[in-house]
């Protein structure tokens, strides 16, 4: 629930509500996109803070928190009137709420619950997203033309509320241990496991505790965070900017947001089939295969503007997008284990912002030089290849201690 939220917040979805306040307020695409990039900044500067909070207290309160927080940010949206009103409530108050409901956080959260059966987890967890990224955008566009896009917004602040904040104060714990549990559901800590097959697979990482120093000075961290930024890059600016796009193209506004219903839909599916993949497959051969997808879809996509081309091209992507951002996580949880997860994942978002801040701004400024987008999203698809050209070569840390995990004392 707390990822169906969150899509309310994300480039997919919110870029329905691009056109309606540039147009209705007389702004330039790239104060849209600024206020945007300044949201993702401020992620970044948080992260490391609630990463370690998830380690030490667990995302009961940071979920809780950061639902109140969404909340209140699409209450203070319907009542923006000059940019730098949009700049605070974009770019302060919603990716507070937003880091706090979905994304990176909740993925860390469900990592601490799972280890064998992580990848399905975290696959159904971000189907929500892909749902979310499926119908709201065509709920908005449907109700845009009627109630206004300020009436809107107050209602994605509602949806938040209901969905969040309360299912997340009652359910979110920690992690497993602290109700004398298994990971994966497998029974009280006191009972025999010995059929269990999870040990022998993770047993090497599931202990240890990284600090933020050990995990910089491992080269595969910077290998896999250079490598998720690239993608990053491609998936703010893209998604951002994706359906301006299509409308300059020539198709209608009520097409262009179904095509991005259906993109998102064939990612839930994609999802739910990446979840598997992860547990089965070496991580690093599926994100070849995920970005290398996107990348075909993108070319497609902008090689001509017929329809149908551009219909297949989003199918190949939505496909393709369906193992992002599962892959990553898997990845790094069963490389770095449960008990810092936080601590690392957070560690990669400084430089990972960057990236996500930057793809939005390249790419209105390659429109607002070019009136076009198609250099912008030439670059974003040969970005995708260098990421999984990057990954291939890259070798897991060596962990060197590791701690018994048991019921807090």
């Amino acid at each position: 629930m707390g990822e169906f939220a969150g899509s309310s917040i994300s480039p997919s979805t919110f870029s329905i509500f691009f056109k309606p306040i540039t147009e209705g307020l007389g702004w330039s695409r790239s104060v849209f996109s600024t206020a945007n990039s300044l949201g993702l900044l401020f992620e970044a500067i948080s992260g490391p803070l609630i990463g370690s909070l998830i380690d030490r207290r667990g995302g009961r309160s940071v979920m809780a928190t950061g639902g109140l927080l969404a909340g209140v940010g699409f209450i203070a949206l319907s009542l923006v009137q000059s940019p730098w009103h949009f700049f605070l409530v974009r770019g302060f108050l919603l990716p507070t709420g937003r880091v706090g409901i979905s994304g990176w956080s909740v993925r860390v959260i469900i990592s601490n619950w799972f280890v064998r059966l992580r990848g399905r987890a975290i696959g159904l967890s971000v189907m929500g997203l892909s749902a979310g990224n499926t119908i709201l955008p065509l709920f908005l566009t449907l109700i845009i033309p009627f109630i206004g896009w300020r009436a809107s917004v107050l209602i994605m602040g509602a949806l938040v509320w209901v969905l969040v904040v309360v299912p997340a104060a009652i359910f979110v714990r920690r992690r497993p241990e602290d109700m004398g549990l298994h990971p994966d559901g497998a029974g009280p800590l006191e009972q025999n496991r010995e059929d269990d097959p999870a040990p022998h697979l993770f047993a090497d990482t599931q202990r240890v505790i990284w600090s933020r120093k050990q995990a910089l000075a491992t080269p595969f961290l910077w290998i896999i965070t250079l490598a998720t930024s690239l993608e990053i890059f491609e998936l703010q600016g893209l998604h951002l900017h994706l359906v301006p796009y299509l409308t300059d193209t020539g198709l209608s506004a009520t097409l262009a947001a179904g095509l991005i219903s259906m993109r998102a839909f064939l990612t839930t599916g994609g999802r739910f089939v990446a979840g598997f993949a992860a547990e089965r497959y070496q991580p690093k051969y599926c994100v070849m295969a995920q970005v290398f997808a996107k990348a075909l879809g993108i070319g497609l996509m902008i090689a001509t503007t017929r329809v149908e081309l551009i219909i297949l091209g989003l199918i190949i992507y939505g496909l393709g997008q369906g193992g992002s951002p599962i892959f990553w996580e898997v990845m790094l949880a069963n490389y770095f284990g449960r008990l810092s997860l936080g601590t690392v994942r957070s560690t990669t978002l400084p430089v990972q912002v960057l990236f996500q801040a930057a793809g939005p701004l390249f790419a209105a400024y390659v429109y607002e030089q070019t009136q076009s987008y198609h250099l912008a999203f030439l670059l974003f698809a040969v970005g995708l290849v260098a990421s999984g050209l990057l990954i291939l070569p890259g070798q897991p840390p060596r962990p060197t201690a590791t701690l018994a995990i048991g019921r807090p004392g």
